[in-house]
């Protein structure tokens, strides 16, 4: 089990949830603009916009992840445990080990789930994989 590499709320996702996150490049791309302020003047040529203060919009993420677990009930305690933190009524800090930062989530939705059994070296493993969509806090570049 990979650990180390993210945290939700300060917990490891890896030991405490079983959750492996096969990429979290979303986390990087630039937040979309929002509109500006601006006046457009009869008398002239284009809009004037206001460029003083840029801000932007929230971001959505999704991350492919999957959910390994030794046994169907580990499965299942593992996948409540996540959805149980996930869908706490605030922000949750989201730490990327990479990146060198902490983003502010709070949980969208999941979709595309699918379960695997399968063998590894001879044990019985549980995979789930799946999509999970987060919205991420606004920030400034």
């Amino acid at each position: 089990m990979v650990t180390g590499n993210y945290f939700l709320n300060g917990n490891d996702v890896g030991s405490a949830y079983g959750l492996i996150i096969q990429d979290t490049s979303g986390f990087l791309i630039m937040p979309e603009r929002k509109e500006s302020l601006s006046h457009n003047w009869p008398e002239q040529n284009g809009i004037e916009y206001d460029l003083s203060a840029p801000m932007f919009n929230d971001a959505e993420v999704t991350l492919q992840c999957v959910i390994a677990a030794t046994s169907d009930t580990q499965y299942w305690t593992r996948r409540n445990a996540l959805l149980a933190q996930l869908q706490l009524p605030s922000w949750q800090n989201f730490q990327v080990v990479d990146h060198g930062k902490t983003y502010q989530v709070f949980y969208l939705k999941s979709s595309n789930w699918k379960k695997e059994s399968q063998t590894l070296k001879g044990v019985s493993v549980v995979v789930v994989s799946f999509e999970l969509t987060l919205k991420v806090k606004g920030s400034t570049l």
